[in-house]
């Protein structure tokens, strides 16, 4: 069709949907900003704003630059369009983009809240692809917000029967709930549970999920289950895949549990080098990457004797969490803050912030890491470890 015929415009934003969706988003990137110039020629503003939001999602993934703030702009200037049109498609897909936002910024929550009216809408729509896109990221919320594990297992199990049987959202489903489960100490369940998902994932071509969620959330069970070996081996393959998409938003968070598995196996200077990448490729308001590289490379830096810059990283990662909703991500940073506090002597100190994190994984109802954050308080010895 020709370039600026109606027809080829209104297809131009659903394409960059799918490409986003299959990972190809150099070209999702291409076909979005063809939408957007030859959309604002036509005068055509419905198909201009599902494009800069379409556009959003994408550059989430590609663009450390772009942020949450960015995002929310284009959300409101949407929602007032099509609010107005009564337009429920555009509505979806800026309940959606909003919902990315608030998911990147730690507010899980929030998030959750955005994603549910994009369901809503979608449903009115008719839009089942991005009724279900939303439905998956509504699990994510479970996994990572306030919900205590028993009670996100209820409602991930929910979410899949409002799906009526897509099988993505099944695949997301059985992903998710084995992190649920493997926090709890489920770790053969889990690990079933993650092989079935990605075989639905890979059988469906969905190559950013497919490359993303069954190796992150692998890793994470098997560094949970007392084995960093296997979680590297879980870990490494998403991260190669992430790599070769040009993808950094989930890479960065993916740097970092490479980071902690590497370093768990002594090799700090990898460890390092996977923070800086995590650093460098995550956007500023990426909570969870920018929590996490500081916290590994806090590890790192006072298992070398630097104590100061060790504690000085760990108190910043500890401050971020604090402002968001993730209870396991506000654990972890204690834990981290515990031994770099215990390298440079300080048992007392360290201890009662691994007290304090045994009690924040025991809300989230994360047995096995309270567990273990009890363990390092009981075994602090307040000498420098080696």
């Amino acid at each position: 069709l020709p370039r600026r015929d109606g027809a080829r415009l209104e297809l131009l934003p659903p394409l960059g949907q799918a490409l986003r969706e299959a990972g190809d988003l150099v070209r999702a990137d291409e076909v979005l900003l063809e939408a957007v110039e030859c959309g604002a020629a036509a005068g055509e503003r419905r198909i201009v704003l599902l494009a800069e939001l379409e556009l959003g999602l994408v550059r989430m993934h590609r663009d450390p630059a772009y942020e949450a703030e960015e995002a929310e702009e284009v959300v409101a200037r949407a929602i007032a369009v099509f609010e107005e049109l009564g337009d429920h498609a555009g509505l979806a897909t800026a309940w959606d983009l909003a919902g990315h936002a608030r998911f990147n910024r730690g507010r899980a929550v929030l998030a959750e809240e955005a994603w549910s009216s994009a369901v809503a809408h979608a449903r009115a729509a008719g839009d089942r692809s991005r009724e279900v896109e939303c439905l998956v990221f509504l699990a994510f919320c479970e996994l990572v917000g306030p919900t205590p594990v028993a009670a996100a297992l209820e409602h991930v199990d929910e979410i899949a029967r409002q799906a009526e049987g897509s099988p993505v959202v099944e695949a997301t489903v059985l992903i998710t709930g084995a992190l649920l489960e493997a926090m709890r100490g489920g770790f053969d369940l889990a690990r079933d549970r993650i092989a079935r998902g990605r075989a639905i994932l890979e059988e469906l071509g969905h190559g950013l999920r497919a490359a993303m969620a069954p190796a992150s959330q692998l890793g994470r069970v098997e560094f949970l289950a007392g084995d960093p070996v296997a979680a590297e081996a879980a870990l490494r393959p998403g991260y190669e895949s992430l790599d070769s998409m040009g993808e950094t938003a989930f890479l960065s968070t993916l740097a970092v549990d490479l980071a902690d598995s590497v370093y768990e196996q002594g090799r700090l200077e990898e460890a390092e080098r996977l923070t800086e990448q995590s650093e460098e490729a995550a956007a500023g308001d990426d909570v969870a990457s920018q929590i996490g590289w500081r916290r590994v490379r806090a590890k790192v830096v006072a298992s070398r004797g630097d104590a100061g810059e060790g504690e000085r990283l760990a108190r910043g990662a500890l401050t971020l969490a604090r402002e968001t909703d993730y209870l396991e991500l506000q654990g972890m940073a204690l834990t981290g803050l515990a031994e770099v506090l215990d390298r440079a002597g300080r048992p007392d100190e360290a201890a009662a912030a691994a007290e304090e994190a045994a009690l924040i994984f025991e809300r989230k109802g994360a047995v096995v890491s309270a567990v273990r954050a009890r363990e390092l308080s009981a075994g602090l010895s307040g000498a420098p470890r080696r």
